[in-house]
């Protein structure tokens, strides 16, 4: 189980971010957008990641703020069957490196994820809770990604269910690899010059 950490917007998504080198005005390329999608006739998953923020320290290196994340957006299908989705009423929940290591440490085996935006706050705790299930299904051939969000404040509490197929978790997985280093700013490390 995991908890949204500081700094994540009211949706409990975190903020698009920039490296060092582009925070410090070193590369001036615009931001790139990708995702990984599946579509299915009950539902669709894309998976985008998110990059870690920095901030400048005193002596003009660098310190991650936030950890990068992958963004999972679900949405249920308009009707059974039918593959147009409702984007509209989505459900959108960011998974941290750990988390994403642990489906892929054992992706046979179930794994709940619970995010509680305003954990810790006073009045609000527990008035905007989104949770991730992961499952394989009983006959083996596919895994289930159920996500759920719960805002009391909006009457909201909408499910979304979407299957992953062998293959389709393959490539899954092997972008996570890749991602997670990225996640954590190892590659920055590697990368950016000293001053």
């Amino acid at each position: 189980m995991g908890v949204m950490p500081p700094g994540y917007g009211a949706e409990g998504v975190p903020q698009y971010g920039e490296p060092p080198a582009a925070a410090a005005g070193q590369v001036g390329s615009p931001p790139v957008f990708v995702d990984f999608s599946v579509y299915k006739k009950q539902g669709a998953l894309m998976v985008k990641p998110i990059k870690p923020t920095w901030a400048q320290t005193p002596n003009g290196g660098w310190k991650m703020e936030r950890n990068g994340a992958m963004l999972f957006e679900l949405a249920n299908a308009v009707s059974p069957g039918e593959r147009r989705y409702n984007w509209d009423k989505k459900v959108m929940i960011g998974l941290q490196a750990n988390e994403l290591s642990t489906i892929l440490a054992e992706p046979d085996a179930n794994h709940d994820f619970y995010h509680d935006t305003f954990k810790g706050q006073q009045g609000r705790e527990g008035s905007l809770v989104k949770t991730l299930k992961w499952s394989k299904a009983p006959d083996g051939k596919a895994y289930f990604i159920n996500a759920t969000v719960k805002d009391t404040a909006n009457s909201i509490n909408n499910s979304v269910s979407v299957s992953m197929t062998p293959g389709e978790f393959y490539t899954f997985e092997q972008l996570i690899k890749f991602a997670i280093p990225y996640m954590l700013g190892w590659d920055t490390v590697f990368t950016t010059t000293s001053p």
